[in-house]
């Protein structure tokens, strides 16, 4: 395997270089939860932000279903329907109908810059650099780019955490869409929010964890994952009431993931798992041998 490289002593760690992934469900259950992660990501980026003199990040959205309703869209509160039963549905009052779709709108597990669903951003969201991924460039500016491309909305789509995840770290999407999005040399810090269980996934979690480490050529070491789900299958869970039925997205966290943390979507605060996984993130960070 060659020699082990001489850093010193110690390793030269991310140096403030963190990339945030986000999976956020956009179902018709999910608007709450949607806020609750704006409402924490100020305090989240603010802790870890305190530990680096130069913060270097890249953020990037992508829903667990399309970021816009793709059924009848022609439709959603436009003049001219063609499509029978149609008309009869509406839509969103402000939805941007007349926005033209380019194809990485349209993939799943491409970042989110393009939304259309009930209480949505309803609008483009240009970020700085014209990538689909907030980056530093944003300046002043980040906390409003956030919330445009995370306020996913909640509409009548059914929402598969399992799809967007595995979709966003093919290598095609990872050389497509979301090109420059993982930089070799920053920790990845997934984060994802789905209050519907994934229960019945068409891949095992250890599956789901593979294409991750993939994106970082093997190194566990340089991931960081954080979900918050629903925990109706444990007797102490926060959820009531207790269902059968294992949530893979938890063992994705808590037996997949060298560093994972679960956190309850009913829990009366996410503060402490945002802690937890910020302090884990600031501790593999400072371990990181870039590969």
């Amino acid at each position: 395997m060659g020699p082990i490289p001489d850093f010193g002593g110690n390793p030269p760690g991310c140096q403030g270089k963190i990339d945030f992934l986000f999976i956020i469900s956009n179902g018709a259950e999910t608007l709450p939860y949607q806020a609750a992660i704006q409402e924490l990501f100020p305090h989240f980026i603010d802790t870890i932000k305190s530990d680096f003199a130069d913060f270097d990040y890249h953020i990037m959205v992508t829903g667990a279903s399309l970021a816009y309703l793709p059924y009848c869209a022609p439709c959603y509160m436009c003049d001219d329907c063609a499509k029978p039963g149609c008309g009869d549905f509406g839509g969103p009052e402000d939805y941007p109908c007349d926005e033209e779709l380019v194809e990485c709108d349209v993939k799943m597990g491409a970042g989110v810059t393009f939304i259309g669903n009930w209480d949505g951003s309803n609008k483009r969201c240009e970020l700085a650099g014209g990538n689909r991924f907030i980056t530093s460039e944003e300046g002043d500016n980040f906390i409003n780019a956030f919330n445009c491309i995370s306020t996913l909305g909640a509409g009548p789509q059914w929402p598969i955490t399992e799809t967007a995840l595995i979709s966003a770290f093919e290598p095609e999407m990872l050389d497509g869409c979301n090109a420059g999005f993982i930089r070799p040399d920053a920790l990845l810090a997934v984060i994802v929010l789905s209050p519907g269980a994934e229960n019945m996934p068409n891949y095992e979690p250890w599956y789901w964890y593979k294409r991750i480490k993939n994106a970082k050529k093997g190194n566990g070491d340089a991931i960081v994952t954080l979900v918050i789900s629903n925990d109706n299958e444990l007797p102490e869970g926060h959820c009531k009431p207790l269902v059968g039925g294992t949530n893979y997205l938890r063992i994705l966290a808590e037996e997949e993931a060298d560093h994972g943390v679960f956190g309850s979507t009913c829990a009366p605060s996410y503060v402490p798992y945002f802690d937890e996984a910020a302090a884990m993130i600031l501790e593999q960070c400072s371990l990181l041998i870039p590969q």
